[in-house]
């Protein structure tokens, strides 16, 4: 029992303790990126505060999607470049991963072109400023059901968050 508990304080010491170092570090490093995204946005928007929310200009709106999208992207980096540093430490052969990542990547291409077709799809609207944040639209649903029309709150690579004059 002791010389257990003596590996155990050891690995907690030396290999764990590294990996809890790396995921607090990857955490508040995420955090931020995610607060310094938040202060960008509301400088973005605090410029803008003279006129109706839905007045501002198109430069404005399409830095603050461009903000949102940089900081989700940033912060999906990080937490996977830590989840490498963590299998690294925990001694798993991240090189090894490389083969069977690459079949399991062309697998979910396969299975998930819906998500990969959103995820184009999102870029494109936000790169050619289809619409952006502050925007009134009205986007046909996918099945046929009436359009969602209101105004943007959140545009990102997959979703448009869409407040309705009702307040859905």
């Amino acid at each position: 029992m002791g010389d257990a508990l003596r590996d155990v304080l050891d690995w907690l010491s030396g290999r764990g303790l590294e990996v809890v170092l790396i995921i607090l570090g990857s955490v508040l490093l995420a955090r931020l990126v995610s607060w310094a995204g938040g202060r960008i946005t509301d400088r973005i928007d605090a410029r803008y505060t003279g006129g109706d929310a839905l007045v501002r200009s198109e430069a404005a709106k399409h830095r603050h999607s461009l903000t949102q999208v940089l900081t989700w992207a940033a912060v999906v980096l990080i937490y996977s470049i830590s989840v490498f540093f963590v299998l690294d430490r925990l001694g798993v052969p991240v090189t090894g991963l490389v083969a069977p990542a690459t079949v399991l990547g062309v697998g979910l291409g396969f299975g998930a072109q819906r998500i990969v077709g959103d995820v184009l799809a999102g870029f494109f609207i936000i790169t050619e400023r289809q619409y952006g944040f502050g925007d009134v639209v009205s986007i046909q649903v996918v099945g046929g059901m009436e359009p969602a029309a209101g105004t943007v709150e959140d545009v990102t690579l997959r979703i448009t968050r869409v407040r309705s004059v009702d307040g859905e």
